[in-house]
């Protein structure tokens, strides 16, 4: 649960808005809803029940977003590591094995 008096409430409906869909809109709210309620990878959005309307924050999204990209791949980067290398192209890489096989 996030923190409503640092973080700025919004509603799943917007929330929803922020996440870019397939089509260029918003995700569907019950993908919101889904997130909150069940989750992904084990991660579930963070929410918070004001007058009886469900809201999260810009921050909870970002939070649920890199976690659950650092849940499904755990080689890829998220906001707190730092710049990893630059991939080796192919021509790098077999000069690199020729390398190490003629050691």
């Amino acid at each position: 649960m996030f923190d409503p008096f640092s973080e700025t409430p919004i509603t799943l409906e917007r929330a929803r808005k922020l996440v870019p869909g397939r089509h260029g809109s918003g995700v569907n709210i019950a993908t919101i809803h889904r997130w909150q309620r069940l989750g992904v990878h084990g991660v579930r959005l963070e929410t918070v029940l004001i007058g009886g309307i469900r809201h999260t924050s810009r921050e909870a999204i970002a939070r649920f977003i890199v976690a659950t990209t650092d849940k499904a791949s755990p080689a890829a980067t998220s906001l707190d590591q730092e710049e990893t290398a630059p991939p080796v192209e192919n021509s790098q890489a077999s000069e690199l094995q020729a390398e190490v096989k003629a050691k």
